[in-house]
Protein backbone atom coordinates (compact mmCIF):
# COMPACT_ATOMS: atom_id res chain seq x y z
CA UNK A 1 0.00 0.00 0.00
CA UNK A 2 0.77 3.29 -0.83
CA UNK A 3 0.86 6.41 1.64
CA UNK A 4 0.54 9.47 0.03
CA UNK A 5 0.77 12.92 1.91
CA UNK A 6 -1.20 16.10 0.63
CA UNK A 7 -0.92 19.40 2.00
CA UNK A 8 -1.41 22.88 1.00
CA UNK A 9 1.54 24.62 2.45
CA UNK A 10 0.55 28.02 1.56
CA UNK A 11 4.24 28.90 0.79
CA UNK A 12 5.81 27.67 3.95
CA UNK A 13 3.77 30.15 5.99
CA UNK A 14 2.57 28.68 9.17
CA UNK A 15 -0.28 30.07 11.27
CA UNK A 16 2.14 32.92 13.17
CA UNK A 17 3.27 33.77 9.61
CA UNK A 18 6.45 32.88 9.05
CA UNK A 19 7.68 30.82 6.50
CA UNK A 20 9.43 28.19 7.45
CA UNK A 21 10.28 25.19 5.25
CA UNK A 22 12.21 23.22 7.44
CA UNK A 23 8.84 23.29 9.83
CA UNK A 24 6.99 22.03 7.18
CA UNK A 25 9.31 19.45 6.61
CA UNK A 26 9.31 18.33 10.60
CA UNK A 27 5.93 18.35 10.95
CA UNK A 28 5.37 16.09 7.44
CA UNK A 29 7.45 13.86 8.75
CA UNK A 30 5.61 13.28 11.61
CA UNK A 31 2.92 12.54 10.01
CA UNK A 32 3.85 9.45 8.98
CA UNK A 33 6.67 7.47 6.46
CA UNK A 34 5.03 8.94 3.24
CA UNK A 35 5.93 7.26 0.23
CA UNK A 36 5.07 10.33 -1.85
CA UNK A 37 4.60 14.14 -0.66
CA UNK A 38 2.13 16.24 -2.73
CA UNK A 39 3.01 20.52 -1.41
CA UNK A 40 0.85 22.65 -3.32
CA UNK A 41 0.69 26.54 -3.04
CA UNK A 42 4.91 26.88 -3.20
CA UNK A 43 6.87 29.19 -4.94
CA UNK A 44 9.47 28.53 -7.43
CA UNK A 45 11.22 32.25 -8.47
CA UNK A 46 8.28 34.23 -7.98
CA UNK A 47 8.45 37.26 -6.15
CA UNK A 48 5.49 37.89 -4.55
CA UNK A 49 5.70 34.77 -2.58
CA UNK A 50 8.69 34.26 -0.41
CA UNK A 51 11.26 36.58 -2.54
CA UNK A 52 11.53 34.33 -5.53
CA UNK A 53 13.26 31.83 -3.70
CA UNK A 54 13.12 28.51 -5.31
CA UNK A 55 11.04 26.40 -2.77
CA UNK A 56 11.23 23.79 -4.57
CA UNK A 57 14.87 22.84 -4.32
CA UNK A 58 14.85 24.03 -0.98
CA UNK A 59 12.08 21.10 -0.03
CA UNK A 60 14.24 18.58 -1.69
CA UNK A 61 16.98 18.94 0.38
CA UNK A 62 15.04 18.71 3.42
CA UNK A 63 12.98 15.25 2.00
CA UNK A 64 16.68 13.78 0.66
CA UNK A 65 14.62 10.35 -0.02
CA UNK A 66 12.07 11.77 -2.38
CA UNK A 67 12.60 13.04 -5.70
CA UNK A 68 11.41 16.38 -6.38
CA UNK A 69 8.55 16.79 -9.42
CA UNK A 70 7.21 20.45 -10.32
CA UNK A 71 4.26 21.36 -12.13
CA UNK A 72 3.49 25.20 -11.62
CA UNK A 73 -0.33 25.84 -11.78
CA UNK A 74 0.24 29.14 -12.29
CA UNK A 75 3.01 31.50 -13.87
CA UNK A 76 3.49 35.11 -13.12
CA UNK A 77 5.90 37.27 -14.82
CA UNK A 78 9.04 35.66 -16.95
CA UNK A 79 9.45 32.36 -16.61
CA UNK A 80 12.64 31.24 -15.50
Amino acid sequence: MTAILSWNIQNGRGCDRVIDLARIARVAQAMGDSDVLCFQEIARGDPDWDGSADQVAQLAALQPAHAAVFGPTLVRGERQ
